[in-house]
């Protein structure tokens, strides 16, 4: 990772996805705390809708930019993500128009969100010219939202004494700059992989090509699903349980998701350095300590530990996450990439709006505790199944997970 890092390419693309994923936070814990003011637990269909930007925006990316260089869309992106996250603040004078601004705008984000990170995936090869650099380079694009994470609630504090809410998203704009000039100054010259056509055989050729790699089709349902669980706790379970326990307290909510900021990049520092071997049964690890993790958060009732416990179990996060990248780099060419990612998007987005849709009535018959608790539950069964699934006879043929 440290090579990668002083790799000038590498350290510039790393260094925006650092900065906008520090504008994004700023942005979600605006966004989601005003969310829960405005219509509590309820706050779940806001999310199906946010869900489904994202289903949209994965399944069209390849029509919207098929034949233009990787790095061109993620500058265009850019530039686009920064142009609608001020749509808030203009409307802001306008009290009628506030809410309903702000959840067009996030639909919005959602949508062009879910073509970025395919994308990025399949520029990033082109970036780190050698298996090493390219190893490394996965493991610092593991700590940039995970640094993000601490570093963006953790200003929050700050910025609540000196910048009004509605900047929060001028904040994030400024972000979506930096990154798109950060993209640029790369500089990648044209080769002849920029002229095929990305998304060519679109996505029925990738999800066939995903399911026969065996190692990659079962670790991506295992991490769909359990991602699906993981987006209703942490993304609308944390702010529910914090406002059950600290009222109106937006600060307690922006440290807890910091701390868990914290856990995330500590073990993505940790993974990132590691060779990987077999990293199925790595991605599976993860996800059986991520269950674990929110099983216990469920039942804490002190905030001080509270942070304790969500920082540790933030360390299961890269541990799935990071070993997936890997996987997928060794199986598929850059330019498919980008549909190996998106299928997996779709497939998140999908079993994660199953989740949302059902979350206002869980809440309401469950209690937020309990929910968390289901979901930790899922988690852990997801990567506990896998491992067994693993060893079947029927996963087993042709599987190769060591990178």
């Amino acid at each position: 990772m440290i090579r990668a890092l002083f790799d000038r390419s590498i350290f510039a693309l790393w260094f925006g996805q650092v900065l906008s994923g520090v504008g994004d936070e700023v942005y979600r814990v605006a966004f989601t705390w005003i969310c829960v003011q405005e219509v509590g637990k309820d706050a779940g269909w806001l999310s199906v809708l946010l869900v489904l930007a994202g289903l949209v925006g994965a399944g069209l990316a390849s029509r919207w930019f098929r034949s233009i260089p990787s790095d061109r869309v993620l500058i265009r992106l850019d530039l686009y993500r920064a142009g609608i996250t001020l749509i808030p603040v203009v409307c802001y004078p306008f009290p009628q128009f506030r809410f309903p601004a702000l959840v067009f705008a996030t639909v919005l984000l959602f949508g062009l969100s879910a073509v970025f990170e395919p994308v990025l995936m399949e520029l990033l090869p082109r970036v780190a010219r050698t298996p090493e650099l390219l190893r490394g380079a996965n493991g610092l694009m593991a700590t940039t939202y995970r640094l993000a994470r601490v570093v963006g609630p953790s200003i929050v504090g700050v910025l609540t004494a000196w910048v009004p809410l509605v900047h929060f998203f001028t904040i994030n704009a400024l972000s979506f700059l930096g990154s798109a000039s950060s993209i640029r100054s790369i500089g990648l010259p044209q080769t002849s992989d920029d002229k095929d056509e990305r998304g060519a055989g679109g996505l029925v050729e990738a999800w066939h090509s995903v399911r026969r790699v065996p190692a990659i089709y079962r670790s991506l349902w295992a991490k769909c699903v359990s991602g699906g669980a993981w987006s209703l706790a942490y993304g609308v379970g944390l702010a529910l349980l914090v406002e059950e326990m600290r009222p109106g307290e937006v600060s307690t909510y922006g440290t807890l998701i910091a701390a868990y900021g914290v856990g995330n990049l500590a073990g993505a520092l940790g993974i990132g350095s590691l060779r990987r071997l077999h990293p199925e049964l790595w991605i599976y690890g993860g996800l059986i300590w991520l269950g674990i993790g929110f099983l216990a958060l469920s039942g804490i009732r002190e905030v001080f530990w509270l942070h304790w416990a969500i920082g540790l179990t933030a360390m299961g996060g890269p541990v799935n996450d990071l070993p997936f990248v890997d996987l997928a780099q060794a199986h598929f060419r850059p330019l498919e990439l980008s549909d190996v990612f998106r299928v997996k998007v779709i497939l998140d987005s999908l079993i994660t709006l199953v989740f949302f849709a059902l979350s206002p009535w869980a809440f309401q018959v469950l209690g937020v505790r309990k929910v968390m608790a289901v979901c930790g539950a899922i988690m852990l069964l997801s990567g506990i199944v896998s491992v067994f699934a693993r060893n079947s006879v029927i996963f087993r043929q042709g599987s190769r997970d060591t990178v």
